[in-house]
């Protein structure tokens, strides 16, 4: 794992909310019945909960806001895409997690689009699979989740379901409270 790529790209909030505790992982890896990608530890340890460029949001288990923690709101993903899947097979191809191979969601945009983890052999394998909003168009992308990030903010990955204003000139990553939509309302 070589963090650095998007450290340079995206500079850490002075102070991150809801980092949580090292042997916190513990816990939601329990519950989750699988152990987490040392990338995205490593990436809500360094950043906590928050925004980039102020439309996509990695999904935080230390977060007390429902819409952004990786358990509630990967749960409700969870569900939308099995009740697609359930209505819509061709469209929909993809196993869930925990079937092996199994989507589990990891980021969210404000448009709803949904990045997910495809849950092949160790955390360490996963790679990035980025569902449109409201539509069975998905993208693969042979990556870990820092790379995929730091490959969308460089230029170097073009991700046809983010909107190409995503990435800005010198990305900014906005931390959100726990009671904080992600549009900046209360």
């Amino acid at each position: 794992m070589n963090f650095a790529p998007l450290e340079n790209i995206l500079r850490r909030p002075e102070k991150p909310l809801e980092i949580g505790q090292i042997n916190g992982w513990h816990t939601f890896e329990y519950q989750l019945n699988t152990k987490l990608p040392e990338d995205y530890k490593k990436f809500i340890q360094s950043f906590g909960t928050g925004s980039i460029n102020e439309f996509l949001v990695i999904l935080n288990p230390f977060s007390a806001n429902q819409h952004v923690n990786l358990l509630t709101r990967g749960r409700s993903e969870l569900e939308a895409f099995r009740t697609s899947k359930t209505n819509f097979p061709k469209y929909y191809p993809d196993d869930i997690f925990p079937n092996s191979g199994g989507l589990l969601p990891f980021g969210v945009t404000d448009n709803g689009e949904v990045l997910y983890w495809r849950t092949i052999a160790e955390p360490k394998d996963w790679t990035v699979t980025v569902y449109e909003t409201r539509g069975p168009d998905h993208y693969n992308y042979q990556t870990n989740m820092t790379d995929f990030l730091s490959g969308v903010l460089s230029g170097a990955i073009i991700c046809k379901a983010l909107p190409r204003n995503f990435v800005n000139p010198i990305p900014a990553f906005n931390p959100i409270g726990p009671f904080t939509r992600t549009d900046g309302n209360q």
